[in-house]
C-alpha cells in the first residue's frame, strides 16, 4: 500500500505515561509565522515604538526652544522698548538744563542739559596706527568698554586731526556746508559691548609726520563721553 506523504503539514505523536499516544498534524505555514513572520512583526513593532518615542522627544524639545526664543525675543523687545523712553525721559530733562562743562568744545553746538562725562571716561582708545591705503593716510585704533560690567555702549564719535595749518574732521560730512559748528549726533554712529574698531581716511592724500588728532565720543543724548588728545609719530 502506498503511503502519500503531505507536504503542508507536520505530524508528531506525544506519548505520555499512563496516556494512550496522541496524533498531532500541524501546518507548517503556522510554524514559519510562530518562529519567523512573528518575531519580525515584533521587531518591527518596537522599532516603529522607538522611533516613535524619540521623534515625538524631538518635537517637544524644538516646541520647548521656540517658546524659550519667543520669550527671550519678547524680552529684547522690551528691553529695547525700555532703553529708548529712557533716552526720551533723559533728553526731556536735559531740556530743562543749561549744558555743563563743555565750554571748550567750540566746533559743536550745545543743547540744554549737555553734561561732560568725560572725567570718568567709560571706554579707552587702544592700538592706535597709521597706514597707507591707496596713497591716502588712515588711521586706525579701537574704542575699548573699560566698564566692569561690559553693558553695550553707544553714541556719536569724531576725530579732529590737526595737518599743517588746518584741521580735518571725521565724519566729513560733519559740518554742513555754510555751518562752522557740528551737531553732536552727526559723529559716526556705534554701539559695542567690548571693542569696536575704527578707520579714519582723509582724502586729501598723506599728512604730516607728527599727526596730532583729538578723539571725541558723545552719548545718543548728547552727554560727552570721552575727550582725549593724542600725538602719533606718522613715519
Amino acid at each position: 500500500m502506498d503511503v502519500k506523504q503531505n507536504e503542508k503539514k507536520l505530524s508528531f505523536v506525544l506519548y505520555q505515561e499512563e496516556k494512550s499516544p496522541q496524533y498531532f498534524e500541524i501546518k507548517k505555514n503556522f510554524l514559519k509565522f510562530v518562529f519567523v513572520a512573528f518575531p519580525i512583526t515584533l521587531i518591527l513593532l518596537i522599532f516603529f515604538i522607538v522611533v516613535g518615542t524619540i521623534y515625538l522627544r524631538k518635537i517637544k524639545n524644538l516646541a520647548s526652544q521656540n517658546g524659550t526664543t519667543t520669550i527671550q525675543s519678547n524680552q529684547i523687545a522690551q528691553s529695547n522698548e525700555k532703553e529708548y523712553l529712557k533716552q526720551i525721559q533723559t533728553l526731556e530733562e536735559k531740556l530743562t538744563k543749561p549744558a555743563e562743562g563743555l565750554g571748550s568744545l567750540g566746533l559743536f553746538k550745545q543743547i540744554k542739559g549737555q553734561t561732560d562725562l568725560s572725567k570718568k571716561p567709560l571706554i579707552a582708545v587702544e592700538g592706535i596706527s597709521t597706514t597707507q591705503v591707496d596713497g591716502k593716510t588712515q588711521l586706525q585704533f579701537a574704542l575699548n568698554n573699560i566698564t566692569d560690567s561690559n553693558k553695550k555702549i553707544s553714541g556719536h564719535l569724531f576725530v579732529i586731526v590737526k595737518n599743517q595749518n588746518s584741521l580735518k574732521i571725521f565724519p566729513e560730512n560733519a559740518l554742513l556746508e555754510g555751518d562752522f559748528q557740528a551737531n553732536f549726533n552727526k559723529g559716526e554712529k556705534f554701539s559695542f559691548n567690548r571693542l569696536r574698531p575704527f578707520y579714519v581716511t582723509f582724502n586729501e592724500g598723506k599728512i604730516s609726520k607728527n599727526l596730532n588728532f583729538k578723539v571725541l565720543v558723545f552719548s545718543l543724548t548728547g552727554d560727552l563721553l570721552f575727550d582725549k588728545n593724542y600725538s602719533l609719530n606718522n613715519n
